[in-house]
Parts: C-alpha cells; structure tokens; sequence
C-alpha cells in the first residue's frame, strides 16, 4: 500500500472533524452575535423607559433646539451601531470559511484558506465580545460610582433627585447599629444590634415567646443548645423588618430577639437579633426600624420627631463564616500603671461585641468583674456599657466623689485603708474578662450567654494565641479564683492612687479645618483630643447639615432626609484619641451646603473632666496648650480664645469674623455660623 493511500482516511477524518467543527462554530458565532444584539438592545431600552439611572434628568424638548438625549444613552446606541456593524463582519466571515471548507471536496488549498478565514472570524467575534464585556463592566463601574444602584439595592433606579429618605435618624434617635450602614462582607453567621439614644418599651418590638414573663431572653437547656425559635423570644416583625433588598416583593426574616439590659428591665436601649436561618452569601440584606417601636412610656414612637419616621439601613453578606475569636486590643488603666480615682475603665476589643454579653450592672453581671485585690471589702458597684461601634466597653463606679470641671457628678473607684487627705495612698485592682464556654475543643464556637463573646458566637481568645484554651470550670461569682487567671480569661492588673485628675480636653486638631471648602463628598471629620476620652460621652456630639431638609423649588414634598452620622473613637500612640464623625454624603445631588460639627462640653476624658471651656484650633493649624504640673493653662497657641467666663466659654469656630469666635452657649453660635452663610 502507498503512502498516499495510506493517508486517505486519515484526511477524510480531518475534513469531517472540520465540518463539524464549522458548524459548532456557526452556531455559536450565531448565538454570540444575536445575544450581543440582544443586550445592548436591552440596556438601551431599560434607559429610556425606566428613566435615568446616574441621576440626571432628561432635558425637556419643547420649545428647545438643543437635543435632550443623554450623552451616556447616545454613546451607548454608537456602541450598540458599531459592535453590530462588526458583529455583521465576523458573521459573513465566518459562513464564508464555513462554506469554503464544506465545499472543498478535499482541495487542501481551499481548506487551509477556509480554516484560516475561520480562526479569523472567531477571533474577530471574541475581540467584539470581550470589547462588549469591557464596556458594560465600565458603565456598571460608572453608575455604582455615581451612585445609580443603592447600596444592594437589587438594582432599583436612584431617582434624579436622592432624598435619603429613611437614614437621617441615626445619629439622633439610633445611637448605633451593627452591621454598620452599606457594610460589606458581613460574615453570614451575624447577629444583628442597634442602640437608641432614649429608653425604649422592649415589648413593643420583642414577643414573650417563650413566655416566662420576661422580654427579650433566652431559656437555655442543660446541654446548652438553644432552639432559637422555641427557646427565645421573638421579633416582632411590624416593628422591625428584616428582609432581603430585592426588587420583588419583601419577604420578612424571622429572628430571635434579645434585649441587653444595662440597668432595670425598664430602661433598654440596645437590642439583638439572631436570624433563625443563616444568612445566604454574596447577598444584601435592609433591616428597616419602623414607626411601631415606642419609647418607654409605651404609647409614643420612637420616631415620631424624625422627618421619614422610621430607620432604614443595608448591609452585603460575603461568602464566608466567622470562626475567627475576638480579643483584647487594649485597656485602660494599663497594665501595673498607676492612676486617679476618678479614672474610667476601658477595654478595646478586636471586633464588635455580643451587647448581651458584657454590659449590665455589676449586682448582677458577671462577665467582668473588678477586684481590690489587697483588701476584703465589697467590690466597686457600678455599670459596664457597651460603646463605640460595639467594640469599646466601659466602667463608671457607682461611689460619687464631687464635681468636674463643668459642674457634673463625678464618680470614683472605691479607696481603702486610706486616709482623707493621703493622696500618696495607692490601692491595687484586678479585673477579669471571663471568656464563654465553648462546645468542643475544636472550636470557639461558645454557650450562648456564658462568657464574653463576638457577634458570631465566637468565645474571647484571652490570651490571643488562636488556640482553643476554653474557660475555666468554676462558678461565676464576684471574686477572681486562682483557677481562672489561665485558660481564655484576660486578667490584668492596675493601681489607683487616692487623688482627683482635674487636667482638662481640648482639642487640638480638625479634619477638615476650619471653613474649608470643596471637601470630597464622604471625608470623615477627625477631631483629635490630647487626651484619652471616655467613648460613651460622644452620643452628645452634632452633625448639623445647613440649610437643612432641602427642598426642590418646585416639589415640595421632594426634600432631603436630616444628614446621617455616626461617631467612634481611636486612642492614638501620643495618649489622646481621635474621634471620627462619618455621614451621609457632603453636598448631596450637587447642592452647596454648609456643616456645623458641634462637640458640646458634655464630652469627657477618662477622668471624666469635660470639654470646657470650648478650646480648639482657630484656624488651620493645631491648638497648643501649655500646661504647668498642676494643669494650669499658662497658654495657648493658635486656640479660639476661651476662657471659664460663661460670656466667653464656647469656641465659634470660623475665620470670617474674629470678633465673634466666642459665645455663650453652642446654640448661639449655631445661630451666628448660620448668619455667615450666603
């Protein structure tokens, strides 16, 4: 047999290999080009008929010879002309390969042409798909920057005026809230917590389910696993909707409902949710406050002095589970540092903190605990809150010891075995973080309500060493056991000296300055303090939006929501602390508006002396103070001019008028920035 023979059926396989491959071509270069077609099509038509999407209205054609199209609808039909016209090319192309190589009836020649004509239609086809993939990536990109989807939104068009409508309550009625508004790659196995600035009726959001007259708790078994819609009570879903953020219809979650109580049953102002099924990945969620919640009387709503008269925020799972523990990133009084009795206690955890589990009153709260380690006498009475975007907790004693600098009561911790006057007499403390009990060994997965945890269950990693050291196996008392200085407990100690710490905050630095001007939309306002502050304090600071609540000329009932915000503190390596003001949107839809950032003398420093008189910079540059050893001011550089005269105790801060930096009270000064604007 001839070798020519002997290739024959080898090329027929190859030329029948080639037909098919043809054909699979075709039909996809087909299908390609029509869904190409198809979906700019598509995109074109949803603009038009569903109205801008980045926010810009279509101009109005009557009467006008300038065309009103959108320049971004007109570049995409340009896009749509010329991917078709190039679509129509590679088609030809590739049915013209497609015929020369059916028709070859085995001409080398003719094949080699046609599968080259072929790769090249095919290449051709992919450089327009991936050119219509690049484009649609650009303009997705362009409307999420400019804000043509809400925070998940699912896709629903951002009217051309945005009126915020539903956030302007936090910072005012809503203290805080977890996840934080538009938090993405929220773990799935959240919980859900948000804190009011007044007293609410727990049972007008939470049902006795479990019905052993107690509102908003958990009946945990023996073996410490909980039904959470059995064993605990639930939310009531006409006060708080928790659903998916989809364009379809609202399907509400159901959800066990915890409250955290830091004094009586009476007075509640943080609230938990755990959802009874874990949340889906990759997907955004709105939980939406609504006017049903009342305050504590029972009768008035939380809302009823807020423009939208209910709260509404959304936050984006990721795609993972939190099995990662919390710890300690810092304390105040530090480790064997020496301090004053009027010292507030601080304790900064790595991460947001279960409310339920370390805050309440020390009568009847163990999670931690403080020792006079030296002394047999009763421990410190007082109050563990939960602060700072739930990661900061705070002690105040309950042992009253006088007045600050603004007039307040002052508190302190419990002195013993000292004389009145000994103020070289020294006292030592423990205290105690008590992790929660864990399931197994394998994990920190912990017993609800056993220890101190995070928002996902997970147990505090004491000593910060990622290993499963677990808790103790003694009771929970108000003594510290020897046995419980090891394991996932934090034990640290510190020394508290029989004397008053009057040295007063001020602030020396502001970002933005004064009267600053083109600020991009969402800076962050940083207030830097020379001291270390008591974080619960800041609920107390304003964010004024001026003019406020505006509305369209000719749409009155088309007006801005009250600028949201929301308050949390750093302590810097310098011994102060910066406090970050974040918010809605500077200058929303493109409007000039003017921001009055208040800090009010209520704010305190860990020794609970107040911001007063109003000191902070003038102008750009940073306030300096200096200080004799008593806490003297003997002076000030670059510091609006105050002094403890109540006429001139309020720093005004601007640069227009220097006479009149300084005022009596906040609201006058208030009233003399709002003057300034034109």
């Amino acid at each position: 047999m001839s070798p020519e023979v002997s290739m024959l059926p080898y090329r027929i396989r190859q030329f029948n290999k080639n037909r098919k491959i043809t054909a699979i071509v075709l039909i996809v270069g087909i299908f390609l080009l029509i869904f190409t077609f198809f979906v700019v099509n598509f995109d074109i038509v949803n603009a038009q008929t569903e109205g801008d999407a980045l926010g810009v209205e279509i101009v109005d054609e009557s009467g006008l010879n300038l065309g009103g199209g959108d320049i971004r609808i007109i570049i995409a039909r340009i896009i749509r002309a010329v991917l078709g016209f190039l679509g129509i090319i590679a088609l030809i192309i590739v049915i013209y390969a497609g015929f020369t190589i059916m028709t070859s009836a085995g001409n080398e020649e003719k094949v080699a042409r046609g599968k080259k004509l072929l790769i090249n239609g095919a290449i051709g086809l992919a450089i327009i798909l991936s050119a219509f993939a690049i484009t649609q990536f650009v303009l997705s990109s362009l409307q999420r920057a400019t804000g043509a989807f809400p925070g998940g939104g699912g896709g629903i068009t951002r009217p051309a005026f945005n009126t915020f409508s539903g956030s302007g309550s936090l910072g005012r009625i809503v203290k805080d809230h977890y996840p934080e508004r538009n938090q993405t790659d929220v773990k799935r196995n959240t919980k859900i917590a948000f804190t009011f600035r007044e007293a609410i009726d727990a049972s007008s959001l939470i049902e006795d389910s479990n019905q052993n007259g107690i509102i908003g708790d958990c009946i945990v078994p023996d073996d410490g696993i909980l039904d959470w819609s059995l064993d605990c009570d639930q939310l009531n879903q006409n006060a708080v909707r928790l659903y998916r953020s989809t364009t379809g219809t609202v399907e509400l979650l159901p959800a066990a409902a915890m409250a955290s109580y830091e004094g009586d049953a009476s007075s509640t102002y943080t609230f938990v949710l755990r959802p009874l099924e874990m949340l889906e990945p990759d997907t955004w969620y709105s939980v939406d406050l609504t006017e049903n919640i009342l305050i504590e009387d029972g009768e008035t709503s939380a809302f009823v002095n807020e423009r939208s008269g209910h709260y509404l925020w959304e936050f984006e799972t990721g795609s993972n589970i939190d099995f990662d523990p919390p710890t300690v990133s810092r304390v105040y009084p530090r480790n064997e540092r020496t301090v004053s009795r009027n010292s507030i206690i601080r304790i900064d955890f790595s991460e947001a903190m279960d409310p339920t589990a370390v805050q309440g009153l020390t009568e009847n709260f163990t999670n931690i605990i403080l020792d006079a380690a030296e002394n047999s006498q009763d421990l410190p009475a007082g109050k563990w809150s939960l602060t700072n975007s739930y990661k900061t907790v705070e002690f105040v004693s309950a042992e009253q010891c006088g007045t600050n600098s603004c007039g307040d009561a002052m508190y302190c911790l419990p002195i013993f075995d000292c004389a009145v006057n000994d103020s070289e007499c020294l006292n030592f403390y423990l205290a105690l973080i008590r992790t929660a009990q864990i399931y197994s060994e394998d994990s920190f997965e912990a017993v609800p309500f056993s220890g101190v945890m995070d928002m996902a269950g997970n147990a505090l990693d004491g000593n910060a060493d990622g290993v499963v050291d677990g808790k103790p196996n003694v009771p929970d008392n108000r003594e510290i056991s020897g046995e419980e200085q090891e394991a996932d407990n934090y034990l640290w100690r510190f020394i508290v000296q029989n004397n008053i710490d009057r040295s007063i905050p001020f602030i020396s630095e502001i970002t933005p300055p004064v009267d600053a001007e083109n600020v991009p939309a969402n800076t962050p306002i940083i207030v830097h303090f020379n001291k270390e502050m008591w974080s619960s304090t800041f609920s107390d600071v304003v964010l004024e939006e001026y003019p406020a609540n505006y509305c369209l000329p000719d749409d009155p009932d088309e007006c801005l929501d009250d600028i949201w915000f929301h308050t949390y503190t750093e302590i810097t390596e310098d011994g102060g602390s910066d406090l970050y003001i974040t918010h809605r949107e500077f200058g929303a839809n493109n409007l000039d508006l003017f921001y009055f950032p208040t800090i009010p003398s209520t704010v305190k420093s860990l020794n609970q002396q107040c911001l007063y008189p109003g000191r902070g910079p003038a102008e750009m540059n940073e306030c300096q103070v200096v200080e004799d050893e008593f806490g003297n001011i003997i002076e000030t550089v670059n510091c609006v001019n105050v002094s403890f005269d109540e006429e001139n105790d309020t720093g005004c801060a601007q640069t227009m008028d220097e006479g009149a930096s300084v005022v009596p009270d906040n609201e006058q000064c208030l009233d003399y920035l709002r003057s300034l604007v034109p």
